[in-house]
């Protein structure tokens, strides 16, 4: 896969698409945005609920500072 400096994800040497570039915090961020939800209801569609559909128990906790205003989602620190 290649990463273009305008953040597209191709196949390497193709004009394919091959993924995406979002990452969560701007996924979580848009979700909040597009949809009305509260970060309270979107952050654990995001994170401990799909986790549980897969069996998979909490690694850790993060520490963020969220922005109601610009819907922003920032990562401070991830703890084991």
């Amino acid at each position: 896969m290649e990463l273009s400096p305008n953040g597209r994800v191709s196949l390497l040497g193709t004009p394919y698409l091959a993924g995406s570039s979002l990452r969560m915090d701007d996924a979580v961020g848009n979700t909040v945005r597009f949809t009305g939800l509260s970060l309270e209801q979107v952050f654990p569609m995001a994170s401990s609920h799909p986790a549980a559909f897969l069996g998979i128990k909490p690694a850790g906790k993060i520490r963020a500072e969220w922005s109601p205003e610009t819907c922003r989602l920032k990562i401070l620190a991830v703890k084991a």
